[in-house]
């Protein structure tokens, strides 16, 4: 048994009643559905139609062109179905460009956070290091003016100590 619908053409194989063999006269073929407009097909989706023409032509009732004769269009691609998967195709790149442009805003604003909080913690920490350098400054001149009444204390003493002046220890203490 032979079904031809434009340029494609299709024998019963020999093996099962079920399979078809499926030829092309040309690559890229029109195929040519009365109920819709012409589709320019590439590869891909011509080894996919064969797949489809073959389910579909379960039963002898064609007409001469190899449609069904019903006047449906079951087990071909049409330009509805075509239009529909370019509409999901469009509905999802548009998704896509959406979760991107999503997370390139996420992306800048968790820049923007951790540049902020570089910057806020530079300037708490750098009032915080300012803060104990000047505590630190403050305890080292306490320091040295310590160091100073110290000195002149001992100066004092070894001045007593040549003159012969002897301090009761006792009274020192106490």
């Amino acid at each position: 048994m032979e079904f031809t619908a434009g340029n494609i053409s299709m024998e019963e194989n020999a093996v099962s009643s079920d399979m078809f063999a499926c030829e092309t006269k040309r690559k890229r073929t029109p195929i040519c559905d009365p109920e819709n407009s012409l589709l320019q097909l590439d590869d891909s989706v011509e080894d996919k139609l064969k797949t489809l023409l073959a389910k579909g032509h379960g039963s002898s009732k064609t007409d001469k062109t190899g449609f069904p004769s019903d006047g449906s269009s079951s087990g071909y691609i049409t330009a509805e179905y075509t239009s529909s998967n370019e509409q999901t195709t469009n509905t999802n790149k548009q998704k896509i460009i959406q979760m991107e442009k999503k997370r390139e805003t996420r992306e800048l604003e968790l820049h923007q956070i951790i540049k902020n909080a570089k910057h806020t913690a530079s300037v708490e920490m750098e009032q915080e290091a300012n803060k104990w350098k000047g505590i630190v400054d403050s305890k080292n001149s306490e320091i040295q003016r310590f160091r100073t009444e110290l000195d002149s204390i001992l100066d004092v003493l070894k001045l007593l100590q040549k003159q012969g002046v002897v301090i009761p220890v006792s009274a020192a203490v106490s």
